[in-house]
């Protein structure tokens, strides 16, 4: 019998970041994602990490 429930992810996500940001900045994420049919949470991530490999060069 197959083991029940979701299969293991190759990089689970298991850290959490919490941070107040603005109500301008938060609408402003808002409706990236919206446009971009992502969330607010892949919008940040992509930009932390856009931002440091930017850093890194």
């Amino acid at each position: 019998m197959a083991p029940a429930g979701r299969p293991p992810l190759e990089n689970p996500k298991r850290k959490q970041l919490c941070f107040r940001v603005s109500d301008e900045l938060y609408d402003k994420m808002n409706q990236y994602a919206a446009a971009h049919n992502k969330t607010v949470s892949d919008v940040a991530i992509e930009c932390l990490e856009e931002f440091i490999e930017n850093k890194e060069d």
